[in-house]
């Protein structure tokens, strides 16, 4: 009896390694904000950028939705933000639960999950102001794998490959390559905020009450400015005014929903859910405490924005030329 032996090379798309972003993604060179106008702020809720793999195929069927992304993009060309703010959840890390049972197929998603995230971000830096600022609230999602490490493997928790390092190597930032685009990141879920001006400010989010428009309301009868959430992924809006010795002041909470798909493929508490998609923009001047929140439903990959229709587009081809991941593989 012969037997020979040959070495298989395995495929590292199919159950690829997590490392950092490779792709460089250009950011306009910096200038100075512009001063006394209007200024505008624009909220990209909840993406939970991720994937189902099919066992069989290897196929990796995205809980996103690119159509949305591809909004979002649309709308910083056209509103040229002062200021965009991604309000976390950007990322799903399915397979870094240790809270809920992860199902098989969701295995080795990160590696791809983190390229395409950071592809999309790096196009929204593309189109942007060189004054745009960039803020990336932590959600309960990212703060996955800060759990897992430290429940599981806590001699990797807070590792970094030298000395010189800012970051940890198993970190979202650091994955995501977000000072390379030059996008803030806040830390520390819950707790973490960010505020725009000295009456607005941005949270992840924590409530959460059944029924539309019951959060928002809830956040703000606790609230004395206003306050843009995610986490809820509905689209909710409400508003409450205060009477000082300065006048009125009528702070809102508010919700844009989220950029995740609808139709069942995104883990819930039942695959129909009271979910809706969109985007927030906030209007405001320094100093002032006066503000506009308006909130931008998305419906079926299509949107409506100062007059225009615009239709979003999935750009695979384009992701996979850019970043060299074949996201569409089958066996």
């Amino acid at each position: 009896v012969k037997a020979q032996l040959v070495k298989i090379v395995a495929d590292t798309q199919e159950f690829p390694p997590i490392q950092p972003v490779q792709f460089k993604v250009s950011r306009p060179k910096q200038a100075a904000t512009p001063t006394g106008e209007l200024r505008t702020c624009l909220v990209v809720p909840d993406s939970q950028n991720g994937y189902r793999r099919e066992y069989e195929t290897g196929y990796l069927e995205p809980m996103h939705d690119r159509r949305c992304w591809d909004l979002a993009v649309q709308a910083a060309q056209i509103l040229r933000p002062n200021v965009v703010v991604l309000l976390g959840d950007m990322l799903d890390l399915g397979d870094w639960s240790d809270r809920f049972v992860t199902s098989p197929d969701m295995y080795y998603t990160t590696q791809p999950s983190v390229i395409e995230l950071a592809w999309w971000i790096g196009r929204l830096v593309s189109v942007c102001p060189p004054w745009t600022k960039f803020v990336y609230l932590e959600g309960n999602h990212e703060q996955r794998m800060d759990r897992a490490l430290l429940k599981h493997i806590p001699a990797a928790y807070g590792l970094k490959a030298s000395a010189h390092d800012d970051l940890p190597m198993l970190s979202v930032p650091k994955l995501l390559g977000l000072d390379d685009l030059g996008v803030e990141y806040i830390e520390g879920y819950p707790d973490c905020e960010w505020w725009l001006t000295d009456n607005v400010k941005f949270t992840h989010g924590t409530v959460v009450r059944g029924g539309g428009g019951k959060t928002s309301s809830s956040v703000v009868a606790n609230s004395n400015v206003t306050q843009g959430f995610g986490h809820i992924h509905r689209l909710e809006l409400s508003s409450k005014t205060r009477h000082s010795r300065k006048g009125m002041v009528t702070n809102f909470a508010f919700s844009p929903g989220c950029i995740a798909r609808l139709d069942g493929v995104v883990p819930g508490f039942k695959k129909k859910n009271d979910w809706q998609q969109g985007l927030g923009v906030v209007t405001y001047l320094d100093d002032d405490p006066h503000h506009q929140v308006d909130l931008i439903p998305i419906s079926e990959g299509k949107m409506f924005l100062q007059g225009a229709a615009l239709e979003g587009q999935s750009r695979l081809s384009e992701l996979i030329e850019d970043t060299g991941h074949w996201f569409e593989r089958r066996r």
